[in-house]
């Protein structure tokens, strides 16, 4: 198969990795690239140049100085990092000593005294709307109430069951009946009426008759 160096690199990693330096050797090499031994001296030019494969030192030399590079500025960092924790930590505990912490309570305190004096006339306002609406919804109720309807000279008229009775022929069929008038109840019963006179109806007179014998005059 066509090789190229890359190829070789990145095998020779893996088995540096498995095997280590010195457990590698070319023959692994090729067997991993599944080609002979003189593939990889036909691709280097010579035996020479193939046993000149990089060493492990040479492959991580750029992953270490990545990591070198990297560990060099984690101190500062974190060193810069506890710098502000300790700098927080300090302005916390200065508001958590006992002048701070009484002081605080006492503004708090103030706070919450100047809140009362200004709810109190607030709520007293409040109370007088609510009592305004109270009294306006109860005249509209006593406006519309039958207790209204009974003040200006009317009653109710309810029968034995306690049903309303709202004409003359429902009252002659009731025994006794309630009368509810504004100062109280009191109980009556129908009496007998006289019946009242049959009404006379009119004949209708017959319509005269025309003379069969009349002429015309014109």
């Amino acid at each position: 198969p066509h090789l190229t160096r890359e190829q070789v690199f990145q095998v020779c990693i893996k088995l540096i990795a498995e095997h280590g330096y010195a457990g590698t050797g070319i023959r692994a090499i090729a067997d991993a690239l599944s080609c002979s031994p003189a593939s990889l001296f036909n691709l280097f030019g010579s035996k020479l140049k193939a046993a000149r494969l990089p060493r492990a030192e040479a492959l991580l030399e750029t992953k270490r100085q990545r990591f070198d590079f990297a560990s060099a500025g984690l101190g500062k960092a974190l060193k810069s990092a506890s710098d502000v924790k300790r700098l927080q930590l300090t302005q916390i505990s200065a508001r958590l000593r006992p002048e701070a912490l009484a002081s605080d309570a006492r503004r708090r305190k103030q706070q919450l005294r100047d809140i009362a004096v200004r709810a109190r006339p607030a709520l007293i306002r409040l109370k007088q709307r609510k009592q305004d609406r109270l009294a306006s919804a109860s005249k509209l109720l006593d406006a519309v109430s039958h207790q209204s309807v009974l003040k200006r000279g009317f009653a109710l008229v309810r029968g034995v069951d306690g049903q309303l009775i709202r004409s003359s022929g429902d009252a002659a069929n009731e025994a006794h009946m309630t009368l509810t008038f504004e100062d109280g109840d009191t109980t009556v019963a129908p009496i007998d009426r006289p019946p009242s006179p049959p009404t006379k109806t009119r004949s209708k007179k017959p319509a005269a008759k025309k003379p069969k014998d009349q002429g015309s005059l014109f």
